[in-house]
């Protein structure tokens, strides 16, 4: 299997970081059956960089140098999504770039939570939304990186998709789980979704504790 021999690669040789690329499929075909890049991301535990292969033709010439200018990360404020920022804030120090901070509020979370009002639900969620956010901002203060930091509601992976291209976001850095099993495959996670439409560049990374 292609994405266990590409695991079993980066562990024998103590590889950094893996780059592949992503059609973008959907449909049933791609929940029960996965991609190669969805496994691996779901499996190694260094980062993995996902650009679309529709995007490549838009690529930089090989002489040309990558430069990130905004780069976005999404948080909820798990351990994921920490890894996901302090990868983001390495790579915002290193080429002088803005880091856009994302919280989105999931309007669908209120059918979870029987007995909650939406308005007050909303407003629990805003705030561990700024919460979370303004931990970004402080972290990339001490770090001195310029940051950009909102509040959002929608469904999530199109809240970002949506912010992304609002923002002309140079590069997506998410955390995942990376848990499998038939839930995960048929439910599917934000990161993953995200992957399978992106434009730009996602950065993944995979907590394996």
């Amino acid at each position: 299997m292609p994405a266990r021999e590409i695991a079993s690669y980066v562990d024998d040789n103590d590889i950094d970081l893996v780059s592949m690329g992503t059609r973008g499929h959907t449909g049933l075909d791609r929940l029960l059956l996965g991609s190669v890049t969805t496994r691996v991301v779901r499996t190694v535990d260094v980062p993995v960089l996902c650009v679309n292969a529709h995007e490549a033709d838009h690529t930089p010439e090989p002489q040309q140098s990558v430069q990130f200018d905004d780069i976005l990360v999404p948080t909820d404020g798990t351990k994921p999504a920490q890894d996901a920022v302090d990868r983001a804030l390495d790579i915002a120090r290193a080429y002088d770039a803005t880091l856009h901070g994302l919280s989105v509020v999931d309007r669908r979370a209120y059918a979870s939570r029987p007995g909650r009002t939406w308005p007050g639900l909303q407003q629990a969620m805003e705030k561990h939304g700024e919460t979370v956010l303004g931990n970004l901002q402080a972290n990339a203060e001490e770090a001195n990186v310029p940051t950009v930091t909102e509040v959002r509601h929608g469904v999530p992976h199109q809240a970002i998709l949506d912010y992304a291209a609002n923002t002309d976001a140079d590069i997506i850095v998410m955390g995942t789980h990376g848990r499998s099993g038939l839930s995960r495959q048929i439910i599917g996670s934000v990161t993953e979704r995200v992957l399978r439409s992106s434009d730009v560049p996602v950065l993944t990374t995979r907590r394996s504790g």
